[in-house]
């Protein structure tokens, strides 16, 4: 008889998990599409006010190439780096410059990867710029940046 007792007992407890685990699947697949529509949208939100930050009438920007530069300008790994170069920028104060991490002007560097259109025309533009522009410029973007910190 105790051997019919646990046989019943595991077997409530088989069909009670398997009843919890039907009722509870289509919560779990809400919860994750939810999961996901809120870093899409927070991604969203950080966008918008980086864009809001970089839009507020900046005097510290790169000059805009003009369309015919922009379609023929070419950039490899080796020019982005001889870009830097030339402008006399550490990776951090050219990342600074051109409102990127340190870590993507590395990796275009490398040919790790290749920056975005809009990018390509910050690049472009800090190509037709020189050494004190560049130092000018970077100035500008840090007293930007401690003004806005206070």
């Amino acid at each position: 008889m105790p051997d019919l007792a646990k046989a019943l007992k595991s077997e409530i407890r088989r069909l009670s998990r398997s009843e919890a685990k039907a009722l509870v699947a289509p919560l779990v697949k809400t919860l994750v599409q939810f999961r996901r529509q809120l870093r899409s949208l927070s991604r969203a939100q950080l966008a918008l006010e980086q864009r809001l930050a970089q839009g507020g009438g900046s005097a510290a920007a790169l000059p805009k190439p003009d369309a015919t530069v922009l379609a023929k300008g070419r950039l490899g790994p080796r020019l982005i780096g001889k870009i830097r170069n030339r402008l006399g920028l550490s990776r951090n104060q050219f990342a600074q410059l051109l409102d990127v991490n340190s870590n993507s002007v590395f990796n275009w560097e490398h040919g790790k990867s290749h920056p975005t259109a809009a990018l390509r025309a910050r690049l472009i533009a800090a190509r037709q710029i020189g050494r004190r522009e560049a130092r000018r410029l970077l100035a500008a973007k840090s007293a930007e940046t401690s003004a806005s910190a206070k």
